[in-house]
C-alpha cells in the first residue's frame, strides 16, 4: 500500500528526504543547463557582427545577467526563497 500521498509517504523519513534531495538536485541541474544554453545563445548574438550595436550590447548584458543567475543558483543562494516569499504573502 502506498498511502494517500504515494510511496514516499510510507518511506522512512531519512529515505524520503534523500529522494527529495535527489529530485531537487536534478531540477537544479536542469535549470543550470537551461541557463547555460541561454548564455551560449546570448554570446552568439553578441559576437554576431551582422547584428546592430544595440542588439549586441543587449545580448552581452543579458549574457552577464544569466551568468550571475547561474552562479547564484549553483552556490545554492536560491534555497529557501519560496518559503520566505510565501511568508511574505507574495506567492
Amino acid at each position: 500500500m502506498s498511502g494517500a500521498f504515494g510511496p514516499l509517504a510510507m518511506a522512512p523519513s531519512h529515505i524520503a528526504v534523500g529522494v527529495m534531495q535527489a529530485f531537487a538536485d536534478e531540477e537544479r541541474d536542469d535549470v543550470l543547463a537551461y541557463i547555460e544554453r541561454r548564455i551560449g545563445n546570448a554570446a552568439k548574438i553578441a559576437a554576431n557582427n551582422a547584428a546592430d550595436a544595440e542588439t549586441r550590447e543587449f545580448a552581452n548584458d543579458r549574457r552577464r545577467q544569466f551568468e550571475v543567475l547561474r552562479d547564484e543558483i549553483a552556490a545554492g543562494m536560491h534555497v529557501g526563497t519560496a518559503t520566505i516569499e510565501q511568508q511574505r504573502g507574495r506567492m
